[in-house]
């Protein structure tokens, strides 16, 4: 409506103008628009009406909260000497408040305003963060919107400055050090208004120790391993020495890192399945070299048994790589290979009490034991080649789908479970690990150990309150590294 009054007012004063040959309005001003109103800005149009050059000495904007201007804000824009559009803007306003705007201007000493045009100011809003996960320094981009020059960020309530506030839309913040938390609130304040996000930020935290080193000169890896008190259990798998499953199964103690042989007169295997607890059997009698190789699986099946390992039932199945948790008194075996290669989907649950073998229905797909596996609580969890998380409730019989792993999932890493949080990672060369939290569905990255120099897995276990992680320098070496880490200090 304003625009086609404005062309209506145009068109007539052109027309007088050429009726008459001459001006037919003395020099008038126009407050077109207001065009723009964010926390603190405003940006309006006016325009100098006349038919002929002009000389103003001043042109500009009135703001006002009073619609009568007593002592408004002046935009000035200085000498104008050729009628038309002109634009303004002006950023030292309150947010969420009424204003009023006039243009005006100044000829010959006298004082000419246009039309009043009524205005708000908005208020200012938070929308996201990103990262919300990092460490001291990283950089944290805040976007918003109508956020004032004087924003400012609390984190954790203490104060700190943008380094950088873009377009009234985004700040730039680095992440200061922590304060004996592992997250952190932010709130957003501009003009005395105080906005929160929901959503924390978390520092990616732990802490690396080195543990020592031992000389294998068996060279075993791809093995069986699992703990008990004071003592860490390694061993069948693959012999590098002479390229060849391993009949030896060896004791380390936790602390000296002293080892020695320990008694176990099953058939050298590798691939075979194992629990933390010293459950372990089956695997293949040969070398697997080929996908398609037809396997010579084993189905012995084993326990720790004091200072020797104790034989018990046969595997109802003869099984390479498959998956075995403990819960109790059973033990449940999944996925697989048989020995013509095709994956295994059902399940088997062995009675400890009563030494016997039962089926108990089928997954819905067929892990194998070189990816990771964990179990919290009744739930077995699962990790496919895709980075699917997958788990099975032993008692509602029941399959879900989880929070996707975030990362490219590879074989060998540790999966280990500890203080209720699954931790798995340093899977091939990689040196990184997340932590999986069950109670919220998701994955957090942790601190990865930079002198971690590229090498495998061998094997994890649980004490002192932190975790220990035995790795190797190549799949050929001799030497074993031990790393702990410790989750939770920052």
């Amino acid at each position: 409506m304003k625009s086609n009054v404005f062309l209506i007012f145009s068109f007539l004063f052109f027309f007088l103008a050429c009726e008459n040959n001459e001006p037919a309005f003395e020099v008038s001003v126009y407050t077109e628009e207001v065009v723009f109103t964010s926390g603190e800005k405003v940006i309006i149009t006016g325009r100098v009406l006349s038919t002929d050059d002009v000389n103003i000495s001043d042109h500009g904007f009135q703001i006002s909260e009073d619609e009568n201007f007593n002592s408004p804000e002046i935009l000035s824009l200085g000498a104008k000497t050729v009628p038309g559009r002109f634009v303004g803007e002006y950023a030292d306003l309150n947010i969420e408040s009424d204003y009023y705007c006039r243009a005006y201007i100044i000829e010959e000493g006298s004082e000419k305003t246009g039309n009043i045009l009524p205005f708000s100011t908005l208020n200012p809003r938070i929308k996201d963060f990103s990262p919300k996960e990092g460490s001291q320094n990283n950089k944290i981009i805040i976007e918003g919107v109508n956020l004032t020059s004087d924003t400012y960020v609390l984190w954790n309530d203490q104060t700190i400055t943008p380094s950088k506030i873009i377009e009234e839309s985004f700040l730039e913040i680095q992440v200061p050090a922590p304060e004996n938390l592992p997250f952190a609130t932010l709130k957003v304040v501009s003009q005395g208004q105080t906005l929160e996000f929901p959503d924390r930020f978390e520092y990616i935290i732990g802490s690396w120790g080195d543990g020592g080193s031992i000389v294998d000169t068996n060279k075993n890896n791809n093995h069986i391993y699992f703990e008990d008190l004071d003592y860490f259990y390694y061993g069948l798998g693959i012999n590098r020495e002479f390229n060849g499953p391993s009949p030896k199964i060896f004791r380390l103690n936790k602390t000296t890192l002293i080892r020695d042989e320990f008694e176990h007169e099953g058939f050298a295997t590798e691939g075979s399945f194992f629990t933390p607890n010293g459950y372990f059997g089956g695997g293949s009698l040969s070398l697997v070299k080929e996908a398609n190789t037809t396997l010579l699986n084993n189905s012995q099946f084993f326990a720790l048994d004091g200072d020797k390992t104790k034989r018990l039932a046969d595997i109802p199945a003869l099984l390479y790589q498959a998956i075995a948790f403990a819960h109790d008194n059973f033990i449940y075996i999944y996925g697989g290979e048989n020995q013509g290669r095709e994956r295994n989907t059902n399940i088997y649950r062995y009675s400890i009490e009563n030494d016997f073998w039962e089926t108990m229905g089928s997954s819905p797909y067929s892990p194998l034991n070189e990816y990771p596996y964990f179990t919290i609580g009744n739930k077995n969890y699962f990790i496919t080649e895709s980075g699917q998380l997958n788990s099975h409730d032993i008692l509602s019989d029941e399959w879900e789908v989880h929070a996707q792993y975030p990362d490219i999932v590879k074989k060998d890493g540790i999966q280990v479970v500890f203080q209720g949080n699954a931790y798995v990672g340093l899977q091939d060369i990689t040196r990184k690990v997340f932590e999986y939290v069950p109670t919220e569905d998701r994955w957090k990255k942790k601190k990865s150990n930079p002198t971690l120099e590229p090498s495998v897995t061998l094997g994890t276990w649980i004490d002192d309150n932190q975790i220990t992680v035995m790795r190797t320098n190549s799949g050929n070496g001799e030497s074993r590294f031990f790393w702990t880490f410790d989750p939770f200090f920052f």
